[in-house]
């Protein structure tokens, strides 16, 4: 971490392990030897809020707040890579997808899985699926495929603990 806060003032400390910065300045990383290209995910989204608008939205119970580190949101990023690599048997693409199936993935972690399948396939998902089609040219994920994966993991996840 202190070799990539020294070389680069692109770099924006998130949390541990986690950090902000620009394709120029992770190109250049890359080029100097101090990262890899696969240190790096690229992320595309923004919110912004209005001078008190987020309080308001946390006072109505708007957002669900946890606690979180690099290594767990890490974690996750790389269990849905390796579905989505399962999944669609390509390399280049296993690491393409809308977000949804993370965010559902953490929302049962922090014990609200329910309203994640409540929400499921809604409005705002189909929007965000298809900025993502129309914006970023990926193709498709096969939601059933992906989904019965999920489903088989966990099943084996179960199983593992069972076991114990």
């Amino acid at each position: 971490e202190a070799r990539i806060a020294k070389n680069n003032s692109d770099c924006i400390k998130v949390v541990k392990g986690i950090w902000r910065t620009s394709f120029k300045a992770a190109k250049q990383m890359v080029s100097d030897g101090i990262a890899q290209p696969e240190h790096f995910w690229v992320l595309a989204g923004y919110a912004g809020w209005a001078p008190g608008q987020l309080q308001g939205e946390l006072d109505r119970g708007s957002w669900y707040l946890a606690a979180a580190d690099g290594a767990s949101l890490v974690d996750e990023l790389l269990r849905t890579r390796k579905a989505l690599q399962t999944v669609n048997n390509d390399p280049a693409t296993s690491m393409l997808d809308d977000g949804i199936a993370t965010w559902t993935s953490l929302m049962e972690r922090i014990g609200h899985g329910d309203e994640a399948q409540r929400t499921k396939g809604n409005l705002d998902d189909e929007m965000l699926r298809l900025w993502v089609d129309t914006r970023l040219g990926l193709p498709s994920l096969d939601a059933k495929a992906f989904t019965r994966h999920a489903e088989e993991r966990k099943r084996s996840e179960l199983a593992q603990k069972l076991t114990l």
